[in-house]
């Protein structure tokens, strides 16, 4: 059983592992944004898309080029370097019917005037509805995103790589019975590689690199476990991490917001500086304050347990079975629960070298599409999964279901959580403004509904 954990059989065929290298070496080199959380376009069109846009878009000269404005899209943006010539000539081309590639042809618009007015007009005047429409039906990006926003801000080559990964795990079973058939452990260590795989490469021509530092090295293998463990050191003058992989742990949303979560949570040793993680006899990593060369200071790194046991795997394929088992008997409160231990142990884990963040929630939303009819954005779970006791984590997980799984029509689940993340936004915003922890506490009590979206109170 440890050879098909270290199984080190290609995932990829030759050609396509030379592309995907050649891909992630180009991307490589740009800047890292690991949350996405700029709001900008990601999602491109291409040449099949069929392209709209608001009847009165015009171009009108500027300065350095041109002001793309709509008064009924309520946007005006300047693009430097194109020529009204060819912005005008796209935008009477945009009839709501042609394709991206038909306009193109038709305004005659030069190789740099396309690609500028797309760079200026795409996601905010001009759309892909269809495109975007269909991938939607195949996995909601709302369920694929830390907090929704635009669909427009998805990369696409990863909203079309996690609708694989959906459709893959819509192929399990049901009943008690098929689903451990379906997921011993040769089969569950099997699909885990798969869904890697189809997470990057997709069919093996939709490429997608994580924005995760690890992934920002150009150490990416699909369907290869990550089995280096990290090395570390006492030295005079603290703990210093050697080699070997290491998932930031720092504390997130600031003091007053991380205390609130530990008393909530009952979990007071989630703000520890070093926390070993064993659940019923089995390590799950460790917490530890420490720095790598190079780092400008100590900070809270965990570290994946290692080696890899298929005890580990075990423990997952048991937790999720009981999961998808209890949504099948619609039994919400055991799915919650079960998934709650799948994803905290999914998290630690950290079985890949990237994208473990993706696939755990593929697993949870999977299960809570049969149970809720709906999954749930993945917020800060996977940070929290680090930190917190799988007690205090099912805690706070189930709050997170509870306040985040919304169901109905795309349109009305997209308005709804637009809605939901000012509204936690703007909370953590007026906590951190919080004089003292008093004050914070107060106000938290005062704000019990917005203080649900940010996962604290029952």
């Amino acid at each position: 059983m440890d050879a098909l954990i270290r199984d080190t059989a290609p995932a990829l065929s030759g050609d396509v592992a030379r592309a995907y290298r050649a891909f992630v070496a180009r991307r490589s080199n740009e800047p890292p944004d690991p949350y996405y959380s700029e709001e900008r376009v990601r999602f491109w069109p291409v040449d099949d898309d069929v392209l709209v846009a608001p009847a009165d878009l015009r171009a009108e000269p500027s300065g350095c080029g041109v002001v793309l404005a709509s008064t009924r899209a309520g946007a005006k943006v300047e693009v430097c370097g194109l020529s009204v010539g060819d912005a005008g000539a796209v935008v009477r081309a945009l009839d709501g019917e042609k394709t991206a590639g038909a306009i193109r042809r038709a305004s005659n618009a030069t190789d740099a005037g396309w690609l500028r007015f797309v760079e200026g007009a795409f996601g905010r005047f001009v759309f892909s509805p269809i495109a975007v429409d269909a991938l939607e039906r195949r996995v909601s990006f709302a369920e694929i995103v830390r907090y929704p926003g635009s669909p427009y801000e998805i990369v696409r080559a990863y909203w079309v790589n996690m609708g694989a990964v959906s459709e893959k795990l819509s192929s399990l079973g049901h009943g008690p019975r098929d689903l451990r058939d379906a997921l011993d452990t040769t089969r569950f260590v099997g699909l885990l590689r798969e869904l890697h795989v189809a997470a990057l490469v997709g069919d093996g021509a939709s490429f997608y690199l994580p924005a995760s530092p690890i992934a920002g090295k150009g150490d990416v293998d699909p369907g290869q476990f990550l089995e280096r463990a990290t090395e570390i050191e006492d030295t005079p003058s603290g703990v210093r991490i050697v080699s070997g992989a290491r998932v930031n742990a720092e504390p997130i949303g600031g003091d007053a917001y991380q205390r609130l979560l530990a008393a909530f949570s009952g979990d007071p040793e989630s703000l520890a500086t070093s926390r070993p993680l064993v659940d019923d006899g089995l390590p799950w990593g460790r917490i530890v304050t420490a720095r790598a060369d190079g780092d400008v200071g100590d900070a809270a790194w965990f570290c994946p347990p290692r080696p890899l046991e298929v005890r580990h795997f075990d423990s997952l394929r048991d937790d999720l079975v009981a999961a998808l088992v209890a949504a099948t008997a619609d039994d919400r409160t055991r799915v919650v629960a079960a998934l709650a231990r799948f994803h905290q142990k999914f998290v630690r884990l950290h079985p890949f070298r990237c994208a473990n963040q993706s696939l755990a929630m593929s697993f949870v939303n999977h299960a809570l599409r049969r149970s809720h009819g709906a999954g749930i954005p993945h917020l800060v779970l996977d940070h929290l999964a680090l930190r917190l006791s799988p007690a205090a984590y099912a805690r706070v997980f189930a709050v997170a279901v509870e306040a985040w799984c919304v169901a109905g029509s795309a349109v009305e689940r997209h308005a709804e959580f637009a809605s939901r993340k000012r509204r936690a936004f703007a909370f953590l915003a007026e906590l951190a403004r919080a004089p003292t922890f008093d004050d914070a506490r107060r106000f938290a009590a005062a704000h019990r509904d917005d203080a649900r979206l940010v996962l604290l109170g029952g």
